[in-house]
């Protein structure tokens, strides 16, 4: 179960959406605006965010904005959904890191795909990373090991010189 947050200011793609999702078994957030979905992206730490591009106030081009700088949900794939089909505003929304755009309207099947291989993708990111950490842990274990065995010699050659 993936935790993904809804930013769309039309209120029936959000419940036709949120429903959908939820017998997807996901866990479901919805925001009618990227300043709400800011601050319920910042509460809930969403898995994937799903993001209309034009909204009033805050666009999806500010919402990922924002979110590619801010240090913990940084990471977080976002697939934009919108009925835009100006093509160099689509290609701004993936130039700022943007995952995936899928234009409205559209298929329940063809959202789920992008939805299931964007979390697939980060899953496969997270893996990498843990197994990353390990070795450095591993690594560095290792390096305290040794240090251990030498420090006899080393507090030895210290003392000589004082």
């Amino acid at each position: 179960m993936a935790k993904i947050l809804i930013i769309d200011d039309d209120p029936q793609i959000c419940r036709l959406l949120g429903e959908f999702l939820r017998r997807q078994n996901h866990e479901v957030t919805v925001a009618a605006n990227g300043a709400e979905g800011l601050t319920s992206a910042t509460a809930t730490n969403p898995d994937l965010i799903l993001c209309d591009l034009e909204m009033p106030g805050l666009d999806g081009l500010g919402v990922i904005s924002a979110l590619r700088g801010d240090r913990r949900l940084g990471e977080v794939p976002v697939i934009f959904l919108s009925g835009c089909t100006n093509r160099s505003r689509i290609r701004s929304t993936m130039n700022l890191g943007g995952d995936d755009f899928i234009t409205k309207p559209a298929q329940l099947p063809e959202i789920l795909t992008a939805i299931n291989a964007r979390l697939a993708q980060r899953q496969k990111q997270v893996q990498q990373l843990e197994s990353q950490l390990t070795q450095a842990a591993e690594v560095f274990v290792g390096i305290i090991h040794d240090l251990n065995k030498t420090a006899p010699s080393v507090q030895a050659g210290v003392n000589f010189f004082l």
